[in-house]
This record gives C-alpha cells, structure tokens and sequence, in this order.
C-alpha cells in the first residue's frame, strides 16, 4: 500500500484519490504536499480545517483512484 501511494502522489499531475480504511473512513487526498508517508503511519495534513489525519497503513483497505474528482 504504500508504494502504491508514493506512486499516486508522485504523478505531475495529480489525480485526486480516496483513502478508504477498514473501519469504512474516507480520506481524499487532493494534493499531494498534504500526504506525509512513514513506515507504518501516513499523515495527511489539512490547513482548513487545522487539522491532522494520522492512519496506520495496515487499516487502509483500499485506494480509489478517480479523474473526475
């Protein structure tokens, strides 16, 4: 999964995407420089609102990947 998502974000440009954890959550990503990876977490961080999304990689259960966002 996450070099699936390194592969997304590193398209210029980028195609807005759906993260989708287990629990059923949807977080879409829109630009890319909101997207932080680590080894097991991924960050994304919202400046309106202030906010900050920290999810393990192993909850995500899928992408969805759209060019009609």
């Amino acid at each position: 999964m996450k070099e699936e998502i390194q592969r997304l974000t590193s398209r210029d440009p980028l195609l807005p995407f759906v993260i989708v954890m287990n629990s059923g959550d949807r977080y879409p990503v829109t630009d890319a420089d909101v997207v932080l990876l680590q080894e097991s977490l991924l960050l994304i961080v919202r400046s309106r609102p202030a906010r900050q999304d920290v999810l393990r990689l192993t909850e995500i259960s899928s992408l969805e990947v759209s060019d009609s966002y």
